[in-house]
């Protein structure tokens, strides 16, 4: 879902769900920028398998993008 709204991917293109939750990111040996801190994300939808240059291609060329 991209802005809440269900994104169609098409009959070869299969979104899983990634649950949302909290974990903790950064690195205690880094700058203090990036130290530990507690996160939180929302679910998302991403592709299963990766999107070759060659789809890519085809996408930009179907869509003018």
């Amino acid at each position: 879902m991209i802005g809440g709204s269900a994104v169609s991917a098409g009959p070869d293109v299969e979104l899983v769900v990634v649950p949302g939750g909290t974990f903790v990111m950064g690195d205690a040996e880094g700058d203090a920028y990036e130290a530990p801190k507690e996160v939180s994300v929302h679910s998302f939808q991403i592709l299963r398998t990766e999107v070759t240059n060659d789809q890519f291609s085809a996408f930009v060329d179907a869509t003018g993008t």
